[in-house]
């Protein structure tokens, strides 16, 4: 499934200001991996927008499912 450029802002709006109720004055962290880079990046620019500090980690691909992040 491909998604346009309006689909995912409109997408990571939601997810920022109605899910998480992200406030001006609060933190985010975003972890993310190769493959879903590209929307940490777009939560981010959007967080940014917003005015809340935000730091972006990413981790390597996941092996299997559930498998936990690395430590470092």
């Amino acid at each position: 499934m491909n998604f346009n450029t309006d689909q995912i802002a409109k997408g990571v709006m939601t997810l920022i200001s109605v899910c998480a109720d992200l406030k001006p004055t609060e933190k985010a962290l975003i972890v993310s991996d190769q493959k879903t880079r590209d929307i940490g990046d777009a939560l981010v620019k959007q967080i940014h927008i917003l005015g809340a500090q935000v730091e972006h980690c990413t981790i390597p691909v996941a092996s299997m499912h559930g498998q936990e992040p690395p430590e470092n």
